[in-house]
């Protein structure tokens, strides 16, 4: 019975919380891709700042990757996540930036999401996010 309570939660959960973009597992050929790295993390020129480059979608399935990338660098003053090659963002993806902000223990104008797609931007701003990071979309300015 608890089997089956899980798995219809899970389907209603799924279809709910539907992200958005394509969970692009394949190549243009059909076959599966590489591992590839789909997190990495980069100080800024003066040290002062961390920025962390996602590729793909920011989701579960990187979760324990994004969480060591800014655990194992030194503490900064500002934070960035650079969505410029990440094509969605679940729940688990939100709570991760929910997480990192709680890390860091900074304020809006040092915790940013930078390049941001319009698509995504518009999901943020729907969950409020602009109210608790600086927001830079792709082909608009800072909010």
């Amino acid at each position: 019975m608890v089997v089956a309570l899980l798995r219809r939660d899970q389907s209603a959960f799924q279809s709910t919380i539907h992200a958005i973009g394509p969970d692009k597992k394949t190549n243009n050929r059909g076959s599966k891709r590489v591992n590839d790295k789909k997190v990495s993390a980069r100080l800024t020129a003066n040290n002062r700042g961390l920025v962390i480059d996602i590729v793909g979608r920011l989701s579960l399935d990187i979760h324990r990757e994004f969480r060591s990338v800014y655990e194992s660098s030194p503490k900064c003053e500002r934070y960035a996540v650079n969505l410029q090659r990440c094509v969605g963002i679940d729940s688990s993806g939100l709570g991760m930036l929910l997480i990192l902000r709680d890390f860091a223990g900074l304020n809006k104008d040092n915790m940013l999401i930078v390049n941001c797609p319009s698509r995504l931007g518009k999901l943020l701003g729907m969950a409020k996010f602009d109210q608790l990071f600086t927001v830079q979309n792709l082909n608009q300015g800072i909010h």
